[in-house]
């Protein structure tokens, strides 16, 4: 889920000028690169294909995001956020961001950020 103009812990009300932006992309299970500028990106539980459309999942609200899948409450949980570049195709981490960072999503803002995330369920 992409976001914009929200505060830490704030509704979205939008950027007062069109400018956010984000991109992800899935390295594989659980495992996703994400940059953007001035949004806040954040990730839902959201069961398999075969759930998604055999059932109607009821998504949670709260701090952490949480879905109604097969009758149980799943919650997301960020494992490992990392900040880096890419050198030679290969990512370098500078540093992991700590759940102070990650508990409301991922925000960014005009500086330019590069993270890889690994996500569970529980």
């Amino acid at each position: 889920m992409v976001s914009y103009g929200g505060s830490r812990g704030g509704e979205a009300r939008g950027n007062a000028e069109p400018i956010g932006r984000a991109l992800v992309a899935q390295l594989g299970d659980n495992q996703f690169l994400v940059t953007g500028f001035h949004c806040r990106v954040d990730f839902h539980p959201a069961g398999t294909a075969q759930q998604q459309t055999t059932q109607a999942i009821v998504v949670g609200t709260g701090q952490t995001p949480s879905a109604l899948i097969d009758g149980k409450w799943q919650h997301r949980q960020f494992l490992r956020v990392e900040e880096g570049t890419y050198e030679n195709g290969v990512f370098q981490s500078d540093r992991i961001l700590n759940g102070d960072q990650t508990d409301w999503g991922l925000d960014f803002g005009s500086d330019s950020e590069v993270l890889r995330v690994s996500l569970a369920t529980y």
